[in-house]
């Protein structure tokens, strides 16, 4: 029963995790396509490569000065979702070349915390919702592995004392 009580609570705190995770990725992402729009300069626009043990992608990066109430800020988040990602060097060249050093864009603030912006807000990918899916399901099975083990764990103490079981009646 220990085992089985860490690993359901092993798999809650995993799921918990994953779900929180991918929810406010999903949430942020669509709700700033409704926070207040600012102009910004591009100050920054290039490809960095990363490199793994097996792979080399390309990620697009782009910074953005701008200012809100007159103070300024400067940012990096090109989206909030997985919907600007590493990959291909073409593909993140192709994803600079829209936003040249020096250019003028609009950018989403968020309203209570102007520091926070992004630039293409609302990108998603299947990753984000498979993330925030996947980690709700593994929440609900982590909850109901673990009523089924303090169940079980109730069950085999009343055999144990020589009560009946709970719910079925003695004949």
């Amino acid at each position: 029963m220990v085992k089985s009580l860490l690993l359901g609570l092993g798999m809650l705190v995993f799921g918990a995790a994953l779900a929180f995770g991918g929810g406010r990725t999903l949430y942020r992402a669509h709700a700033s396509q409704r926070w207040p729009i600012a102009e910004a300069k591009v100050v920054r626009s290039t490809v960095e490569r990363q490199r793994s043990r097996r792979s080399v992608s390309f990620l697009p990066h782009v910074s953005y000065e701008y200012s809100v109430g007159g103070k300024p800020y400067t940012a990096e988040t090109l989206a909030f979702g997985a919907g600007v990602s590493a990959g291909a060097m073409d593909d993140a060249n192709a994803y600079v070349s829209h936003y040249p050093v020096g250019s003028k864009v609009q950018i989403h603030y968020a309203p209570d915390d102007a520091a926070m912006a992004c630039l293409d807000c609302g990108r998603v990918s299947a990753a984000d919702y498979l993330i925030a899916v996947g980690g709700s399901a593994l929440l609900v099975l982590a909850v109901l592995g673990l009523i089924e083990t303090f169940r079980s764990g109730r069950k085999a103490r009343n055999r144990g004392m020589g009560r009946p079981a709970m719910g079925k009646a003695r004949v």
